[in-house]
């Protein structure tokens, strides 16, 4: 039910970017010739599937395609074999300046989540499994992770089947105010009556 997972397309105007997944800290930590500014969401142009693996990659550019150049990357679809953790083209090649792929990724890891926020304004794409890519069959997540996360991405039930995990990001945040009740009551100390004051503290969600 993809109505359980979160609305991607209220974070497409943010850039997101992978540092903050420990998984991929040391694989994705910086491509061989890409800065680590162009590997955002907001600079994906297009997609590429792992012939191997069968997951799609981001391609990022610096500006959309023009003709020429959506030609020749039709041609790079069609003719080469492109895997995860190498080049996407020879450096002789005219658009290895100018098409990017994330060099250090490998088939072992999940999809980017530059996919997912990147999708909410391209016509035609789907949701994808986090971790194995497909795109459907997918496993409704748990009552407590939705309450508990904005984002939850999606995951197929053969995943749930091995053993893997949602991945959720922004854990919501519950306003919790504290209460001080005052409690008063009478004491008597031999002779005299004295009145104490009890304090408790009351958080409430």
């Amino acid at each position: 039910n993809d109505d359980h997972y979160a609305a991607f397309n209220s974070v497409h105007n943010t850039e997101t970017s992978e540092p903050h997944r420990p998984s991929l800290v040391i694989a994705l930590e910086s491509a061989d010739h890409v800065s680590k500014g162009l590997l955002i969401n907001t600079k994906v142009q297009t997609y590429i599937e792992c012939f191997q693996c069968g997951k799609l990659r981001c391609i990022y550019s610096e500006r959309t395609l023009i003709s020429d150049e959506r030609q020749e990357f039709g041609l790079i679809e069609n003719e080469m074999n492109y895997t995860c953790d190498s080049l996407l083209v020879s450096e002789d090649h005219i658009l290895y300046n100018k098409l990017f792929v994330r060099e250090k990724i490998t088939c072992e890891l999940p999809i980017e989540l530059a996919y997912y926020s990147s999708i909410s304004h391209r016509q035609g794409l789907k949701q994808l499994c986090y971790w194995c890519g497909v795109d459907g069959s997918f496993a409704d997540p748990q009552e407590n992770l939705v309450a508990k996360y904005k984002f939850i991405f999606s995951y197929c039930i053969w995943c749930l089947k091995n053993g893997k995990n949602y991945f959720c990001q922004v854990e919501i945040k519950t306003n919790k105010k504290k209460e001080v009740e005052v409690t008063m009551f009478n004491l008597t100390i031999g002779r005299k009556k004295c009145k104490i004051r009890s304090l408790v503290l009351i958080c409430k969600k």
